[in-house]
């Protein structure tokens, strides 16, 4: 919706990414007190994978990040905000960017690797 006088569904986007961004950039942070605290070592020497450790963050990240994108959404339609394309619309151009985001970033593991 650039180039309209709605400045709400322009502004929609930039409030979403720096969302993300910002929950991204602090997702590793409670990960760093717990190794400082000795709390971290308490837990790798729990029986269970290692992996689960980094695994459940990364869930539970992604979970906060789709819930608070949804509650800016609602916010938005509340607000009268209506993407031209429509939902469907919206997840289709979610869908190729994460797409092409995967087929990059599979070409570059690759790339390293050989």
């Amino acid at each position: 919706m650039v180039g309209t006088g709605d400045y709400i569904a322009f502004s929609v986007p930039g409030i979403i990414a720096f969302t993300v961004v910002g929950n991204g950039v602090t997702a590793a942070m409670p990960l760093l007190f717990d190794k400082e605290s000795g709390y971290l070592d308490k837990l790798l020497s729990m029986p269970i994978r290692r992996s689960s450790l980094i695994v459940s963050r990364f869930v539970f990240q992604v979970g906060m990040n789709a819930a608070q994108v949804v509650g800016i959404l609602l916010v938005a339609f509340a607000l009268g905000v209506r993407p031209a394309s429509g939902l469907l619309g919206c997840w289709r151009s979610w869908w190729r960017r994460r797409s092409a985001h995967t087929r990059t970033r599979t070409h570059q593991v690759a790339r390293t690797l050989s």
